[in-house]
């Protein structure tokens, strides 16, 4: 199921971080303090990778999306 800004505001931290993914590899990553993470994950070769894209809510999950559309490209 898709992420929406008011899921993602809802998201509790827990005692170790968690992640949830929206889909097209971008994902959010809950941690213990609370902080919420952009993430995107691809492959590079055979080897899978993640990158940070941003804290939310300075970046918007629209935005996360299309940022990770144009990095998804890129790698």
């Amino acid at each position: 199921m898709p992420l929406t800004d008011s899921s993602i505001r809802g998201l509790k931290p827990k005692e170790t971080r968690y992640t949830k993914a929206d889909g097209g590899g971008l994902s959010i990553e809950v941690l213990p303090s609370g902080k919420k993470v952009f993430k995107l994950a691809y492959r590079y070769g055979r080897q899978q990778r993640n990158r940070t894209l941003g804290p939310f809510p300075m970046l918007r999950l629209a935005n996360a999306r299309i940022s990770c559309g144009r990095r998804s490209r890129r790698a």
